[in-house]
């Protein structure tokens, strides 16, 4: 079944190929100097997100082959909420999940090298 999100994903990112279709998305927000409320798309080969901030589009797109871990992580030292991705060269934190654990499996099962 076509995701609903499909056709945001392939305009926001179009590096990816049209033939390839997120699998799950999640909202979820991007923790870095500043928290970016958005949408975590996971596709078979990238986990990709988009945050629109004030007018200002935040984007990150990870290729899956470069992810090295996926950890359960707190926010704010307590919440049970967030994802850490480590890829090849940059850490992201992922935080506000609704659905921590049906994030991570999805994560897992399109990057099976990551620990």
């Amino acid at each position: 079944p076509q995701n609903k999100y499909t056709n945001q994903f392939h305009k926001l990112f179009k590096e990816i190929p049209e033939e390839e279709d997120p699998i799950e998305t999640f909202n979820c927000a991007l923790q870095r100097d500043l928290i970016f409320q958005g949408r975590m798309f996971v596709s078979e080969n990238w986990i990709c997100f988009f945050a629109n901030f004030f007018g200002k589009d935040v984007k990150v797109a990870i290729p899956v082959l470069t992810v090295k871990a996926i950890k359960k992580q707190r926010s704010a030292l307590l919440l049970p909420n967030a994802i850490g991705i480590t890829s090849a060269c940059e850490k992201h934190m992922f935080i506000s999940f609704l659905a921590r654990d049906a994030a991570y499996k999805a994560l897992l099962s399109v990057c099976k090298q990551a620990e």
